[in-house]
């Protein structure tokens, strides 16, 4: 239920956002285009300029990979100036040449743009977390003709002190095999963690 506020309160924030951005545009027009029929999602924004709002900015936004990066950063630089319009866009030829895109269309494209930045950034950095593990619980399974210790784990990560830690219940074995991964990929990080060992 807190992540769907937090998600909601994101939403918002970015139709405020893009709201400015396209503050140049006037009034949006209340019938959405054939184009803006293919994306239903852009329908479900319920804001009184939603029609107007949706009819600007339906698309695809896509993301590359951080290898993919500085290829199509130099493709793009190459291929289309500022002013131009992607290609697919539906309009012909002699008027694309002819005029500009709309301030409106523009200002989406370096939202785009912005948005495609932020992301790629974020997805490089690695931004160390705190996380505090205590054994809850430990209780023997008899399962025939096995048997086993399964153990209750209550991971408690950085956030208001009122959160409910998350459970995680699975056998020594399991956690012994995420431990050695873990020091596998984070050596420096990991080498201050000592794995206990099983009493059963």
């Amino acid at each position: 239920m807190h992540r769907g506020t937090q998600e909601g309160a994101m939403a918002s924030r970015l139709l405020h956002r893009l709201r400015h951005a396209l503050a140049g545009d006037g009034p949006g027009e209340a019938a959405a285009s054939p184009e803006a029929e293919q994306f239903p999602e852009s329908s479900e924004l319920e804001d009184d300029d939603a029609e107007g709002l949706s009819s600007r900015l339906s698309g695809t936004l896509s993301f590359t990979s951080a290898e993919d990066d500085e290829d199509d950063e130099d493709e793009d630089d190459e291929e289309a100036g500022p002013d131009q319009l992607p290609l697919g866009d539906g309009t012909s030829g002699e008027d694309a040449e002819r005029s500009p895109p709309p301030d409106g269309q523009r200002g989406s494209q370096l939202l785009a743009r912005q948005l495609q930045d932020f992301w790629k950034k974020s997805r490089n950095t690695l931004a160390p977390q705190r996380l505090l593990f205590e054994v809850t619980s430990a209780n023997v399974v008899k399962d025939p003709p096995s048997k086993y210790v399964l153990y209750t784990l209550a991971l408690m990560g950085p956030g208001p002190p009122d959160c409910q830690p998350a459970q995680i219940s699975r056998r020594y074995s399991d956690f012994e095999r995420l431990h050695r991964n873990l020091q596998r990929q984070f050596r420096g990080p990991m080498a201050a963690i000592s794995f206990p060992q099983s009493h059963y």
